[in-house]
């Protein structure tokens, strides 16, 4: 059986919403001034060996030598050369696409940042990742693909208050995990993928420019800052009970701020391929 364009573009789909917290542990720290200027310091830890071990689950419920091209890096189009061909080398997406090369690559992609901090450490067992970036304008920063999977939406509202949403499941809606993508039932993948991403755990702190007057996070004691933790169910869809868990929400209001409105989805394909899943 070969890997169709609706099968594809289904496991992409679920790839890309657990790109940055599958077999990753991730703790975002964002704090945005009045301007719009702030800074991210963000730590990733990559499990290598839990995701060696789905790589071969995936193989071995294809026919040999082809292998699931979401998690290969392989040519995904039924009729391409390649498709046939065994993999010739480990894939290494997590430490290429995250080293300091590459991500000082990706904050040139837009104006205004600059990497303040970098260091990384891999192992056979985990690759770990820790950066922090000083940035001019937060949507920008948002636009170079550093945070992974992450969709933001900021609002400005007609009393001048301020909304932001921030999505860990880049957009994807149900169909990243929840419920059919391309044709696929992808909500059936979780149970059989939470042996490896179970443990998965997706931090985020936001310090605003003023003041909270709502969210579905965890507010501090001088409503400057809130905390998220997106786990395991929430993004799987596996917790019902839990609708829209992986969107983060917070209004917010305050003198002086002066913060342009934008909406950002980040590209499914290149989230996965990010992590070493797809197209790179």
């Amino acid at each position: 059986m070969m890997w169709t364009r609706t099968l594809r573009t289904g496991a992409i789909a679920l790839v890309a919403a657990l790109a940055t917290a599958g077999c990753i542990k991730s703790d975002q720290k964002t704090a945005i001034a009045k301007d719009g200027s702030g800074t991210l310091d963000m730590k990733m830890s990559f499990d290598v060996s839990k995701m060696k071990e789905m790589t071969e689950m995936f193989k071995g419920m294809m026919p040999q030598p082809e292998a699931p091209p979401a998690m290969t890096g392989e040519p995904a189009m039924e009729g391409d050369p390649a498709m046939g061909e065994e993999k010739k080398k480990e894939d290494d997406g997590f430490s290429k696409n995250f080293s300091k090369e590459e991500v000082e690559k990706q904050l040139k992609k837009t104006e205004g940042n600059e990497l303040k901090e970098y260091t990384a450490e891999n192992t056979d067992a985990k690759q770990t990742v820790h950066m922090v970036v000083a940035f001019k304008s937060f949507e920008n920063l948002c636009k170079t693909g550093v945070m992974g999977n992450l969709a933001v939406t900021l609002v400005k509202n007609e009393d001048g208050s301020y909304a932001m949403t921030l999505d860990a499941k880049g957009g994807q809606g149900a169909g990243a995990g929840g419920g059919d993508a391309g044709g696929m039932d992808m909500s059936a993948m979780a149970p059989m993928l939470e042996p490896f991403l179970g443990g998965m755990e997706f931090k985020t702190e936001l310090t605003i420019p003023g003041t909270v007057v709502e969210t579905n996070g965890t507010k501090s004691e001088d409503g400057t800052k809130v905390n998220w933790t997106v786990d395991w169910k929430a993004l799987s869809g596996a917790d019902k009970d839990k609708k829209d868990a992986t969107k983060m929400t917070v209004s917010f209001k305050g003198d002086g701020i002066e913060l342009k409105a934008f909406s950002f989805k980040p590209d499914a394909e290149a989230a996965a391929g990010k992590m070493g899943f797809g197209p790179k």
